[in-house]
């Protein structure tokens, strides 16, 4: 590797002088500050910057290599380059393998996709027909690898149940590490679990995507009547457990490979695609904090249950969960424009919880009802992209879409909004100006509010990640007698953290 060193110029080069002492200087660089500051500084840039500073001098590398391979990911390599597929993954093993036991060390986080088990060629020689075949060859390697990596933390194997039926060698690596804290799965299925519950690792969060039935493509991941005596449903991970994450099962499969099994310390659980029997799921998981239930079933007989602890609630219909809860998500499809505006079962869920924080689509009939009958809620988050538009006119104008909806909450004794819209209005993004319009003419019809919160670019954000959308920010102040109240923008970290506390709203603030 070429290498240089780099000295600076003397006179460019910050110097500090010891109290009392005019004269004697010490020369300040990058590598004189302290390994904790400079850990610091290298964990805010991208393991591929990392690995660019390191080629800059001997220095350098010593201090930046560790960061470059903290985050490794196998994604099928540099196209540009040709290194691509199975050829990625074995160039990985060969440069980890120059220095094992310094390199694998440093590993902290691996990510290993699909394309990392395919190998690509050019069917013709024109180059124009780029054909792919699987290839595990390499898995043996990346076993090698898994193994070596101690520090190991955080792992994420997408075509998890192919690669593990495929290596031997590969699952064993991954159940006999010790240090995962994060695991992640997809396309998980009875290889996976078996690692899983031969797991030495005790991980704070697991997520697994189960694979499709092989016998209905539209059906979800089905468990045969018999199973090997050592699968068991993550009950090695009992007392460890505080995130989980399961999608595309019939999760009923959790009460039976663990009936007896308790996980008191998860604090989220996030459940997607499946079927569900709240009572199970309660008894299972009594502490949960979070909840997400997305495109679940459940039989229309359910008793309702009550989580003591639980505090979010996000989901897509009405589920038989009674007692208060501070914040409610409604996500799609609940609220699509060609089923009813406001159903009975979303009005008896809202009346039920009477939740503090409510995030979901605009409709009018939704934010009357909330408006006459949930007089509990203080912070409302709205978002709108173009599939929620019932009326074209609103795509031309953020402004005439908001005049739409806002009026139906003006009854609200709310002290924030955020208005958030996705794509579609227009293809523009709107000028500072018409926000600070639009808050006017939100706070006009809302004389409660404390607070404004609006984003008006036109970026893929959904429902889910409305926690990390950023908004501009106003706070509201009265003004003279008889007068319009007062905006004053708020700077980005203020506005940030008026959003952490409009979330974090408790019903006696």
């Amino acid at each position: 590797m070429e290498s240089s060193t780099y000295e600076g110029e003397a006179h460019a080069s910050p110097s500090i002088a010891p109290p009392g002492d005019s004269t004697v200087r010490k020369k300040l660089t990058l590598f004189s500050l302290e390994p904790k500051i400079l850990d610091h500084i290298l964990s805010m840039i991208k393991p591929e910057d990392a690995w660019q500073l390191s080629k800059t001098c001997h220095a350098a590398y010593n201090i930046a290599i560790p960061r470059f391979l903290s985050e490794i990911t196998l994604d099928g390599g540099n196209w540009s380059r040709r290194v691509q597929g199975s050829e990625h993954t074995t160039r990985f093993y060969s440069y980890i393998f120059m220095d094992p036991s310094h390199r694998l060390p440093q590993v902290k986080s691996l990510t290993v996709s699909c394309s990392a088990f395919v190998y690509y060629y050019y069917s013709d020689t024109s180059e124009a027909y780029l054909t792919g075949e699987e290839d595990y060859s390499p898995a043996g390697s990346l076993a090698d690898a898994i193994v070596g990596a101690t520090n190991l933390e955080r792992l994420q194997i997408d075509g998890a149940e192919r690669l593990f039926e495929e290596s031997e060698a590969l699952a064993d690596a991954v159940a006999v590490l010790s240090a995962l804290s994060d695991v992640e799965f997809q396309g998980a299925g009875l290889h996976t679990l078996s690692v899983i519950s031969r797991m030495a690792s005790r991980p704070r969060r697991i997520a697994l995507v189960f694979q499709e039935s092989d016998t209905d493509a539209d059906d979800d991941f089905q468990y045969p009547d018999s199973l090997d005596s050592h699968i068991h449903f993550l009950a090695n991970f009992t007392e460890s457990l505080v995130y989980l994450d399961l999608a595309e099962a019939d999760f009923d499969f959790i009460h039976d490979l663990a009936p007896d099994a308790v996980w008191p310390n998860v604090q989220s659980l996030s459940l997607s695609g499946g079927h569900v029997t709240p009572s199970a799921l309660r008894r299972a998981f009594p502490g949960v904090r979070t909840l997400r239930l997305m495109n679940v079933t459940y039989s229309a007989d359910a008793s309702e249950v009550s989580w003591p602890a639980l505090d979010f609630l996000i989901a897509d219909r009405d589920l038989p969960v009674v007692g208060s809860i501070r914040r409610l998500q409604i996500e799609e499809p609940i609220l699509r424009p060609d089923l009813p505006p406001v159903t009975t079962d979303l009005a008896t869920l809202l009346k039920r919880t009477s939740p503090v924080v409510v995030s979901c689509v605009p409709q009018t009939d939704l934010l009357s009802y909330i408006a006459d009958s949930v007089s509990s809620v203080r912070f409302i988050q709205l978002f709108l992209e173009e599939a929620q538009l019932s009326d074209a006119s609103l795509l031309e104008d953020p402004e005439a879409s908001w005049d739409a909806y806002i009026p139906t909450i003006a009854r609200s004794s709310l002290e924030g909004v955020t208005i958030k819209t996705g794509t579609g209005f227009s293809g523009r993004s709107v000028a500072v100006r018409d926000t600070l319009s639009v808050a006017e003419a939100v706070v006009n019809q809302i004389p409660s509010l404390r607070y404004v919160g609006l984003n008006f670019s036109n970026t893929l954000d959904n429902v889910s990640n409305w926690e990390n959308v950023t908004y501009t920010w106003y706070r509201v102040s009265a003004g003279p007698t008889d007068a319009s109240p007062k905006l004053e923008a708020l700077p980005d970290w203020e506005g940030e953290l008026v959003l952490k506390n409009l979330l974090n709203m408790t019903r006696n603030e």
